[in-house]
């Protein structure tokens, strides 16, 4: 009698157990996916979070460019489909995540992050399109990110002994209640996981242009007459600069350059200013627009032949943040380097707005 009992409650514990770790329906609860700022020209970066019921057998990540989901009709590839790129995330990762979890399986409300990129072909714990097929090359090379490039997203959690797989969830929250279609059907509230496509999509770097930077002591030393030294020639690609409001010849700008600050910010501005523009507009290195575009607001009608304010009036931090920029210790390499870092925030700009800049 005892030992029946035993067996009986054992199999409550299971069946409790599988309960607990199930989703709505005996599938595990739908998965949160957002995108995250600060996208490269190559990845982005995805957090990746479960429900109540977690995901503790892992996850599958799928996707494919919002432009190939438009043309195939508003609609994914199917899962057979060798254009849909997908990885699978189970098992024990070596370092990918922002505080990533000793495994890929996420406990109840787990959240982890992962940069989709070529970063996974040396991660472990991972199959499929950015990994490793074996043979030292990608799964399914077509999968790499493109720059300046939309994506949409939709992952599930994986099924387990205990439950079934999840719906799929696709990038965003739902906006009010929602049903999506089969497999694995699930009905979520407003605020939960989005469950019907394509969701938002997710952006890598719209800066594609590659290019390097150089300080603002080259551009002195490259430039036109007045602006050269030994056998420099001149490598400036505009005849003139809008700075702030003011537009100023070469000439003008060479002068500028030429002339010690002294304790003059407005020329400590513009020094590291001109030399942004130069590198974005003779270089390549637009990434830094936003600063650009500060420092010009700033300067507005103020001249750099004649102008002068206090250091300490100029914004906080610009003028470091320029000089970092032109040292390619920011968002750009300096051109003795082999190629462009990654970039920061993701910046769309107007072409009418830099060909302002740049003539």
């Amino acid at each position: 009698m005892m030992k029946r009992l035993l067996l009986c409650l054992g199999a409550l514990a299971i069946a409790g157990t599988a309960f607990a770790q199930g989703g709505s329906q005996g599938n595990y609860d739908p998965l949160t996916l957002t995108c995250l700022a600060n996208p490269g020209q190559h990845y982005v970066q995805i957090s990746i979070r479960a429900g109540e019921s977690g995901a503790p057998a892992g996850f599958t990540l799928q996707w494919m460019k919002l432009s190939d989901w438009e043309a195939n009709g508003e609609a994914w590839y199917s899962s057979d489909d060798p254009r849909l790129c997908k990885m699978s995330f189970s098992g024990q990762p070596s370092f990918s995540g922002a505080h990533a979890p000793l495994r890929w399986e996420l406990g109840s409300f787990g959240e982890t992050t992962i940069r989709i990129g070529d970063q996974l072909f040396d991660e472990t714990g991972v199959s499929g399109a950015l990994a490793d097929d074996g043979t030292g090359n990608y799964t399914q090379p077509d999968c790499m990110l493109e720059c300046g490039t939309e994506y949409v997203f939709r992952a599930f959690a994986h099924a387990s002994r205990f439950s079934g797989r999840s719906c799929f969830s696709f990038v965003g929250s739902a906006t009010s209640n929602e049903t999506s279609p089969p497999p694995a059907s699930c009905s979520v509230s407003a605020g939960g996981p989005e469950v019907i496509e394509p969701g938002e999509s997710c952006s890598t770097n719209s800066d594609c242009g590659g290019g390097c930077t150089f300080t603002q002591g080259y551009w002195k030393t490259h430039g036109p007459v007045g602006c050269q030294t030994g056998n420099n020639t001149d490598t400036w690609c505009v005849t003139q600069l809008t700075i702030g409001n003011v537009v100023y010849t070469k000439a003008q700008l060479c002068t500028i350059l030429s002339k010690p600050a002294k304790g003059n910010g407005l020329l400590v501005l513009g020094h590291q200013l001109i030399a942004a523009m130069l590198n974005a507009a003779c270089n390549g290195a637009t990434c830094a627009q936003g600063l650009i575009d500060q420092a010009n607001a700033y300067i507005g009608d103020k001249s750099l032949l004649t102008g002068s304010v206090k250091t300490n009036a100029l914004p906080d931090g610009l003028v470091t943040e320029l000089d970092d920029f032109n040292n390619g210790l920011g968002c750009a390499l300096h051109c003795s380097k082999p190629a462009l870092a990654p970039s920061g925030t993701s910046h769309k700009e107007r072409w009418g707005t830099l060909k302002s800049h740049y003539r």
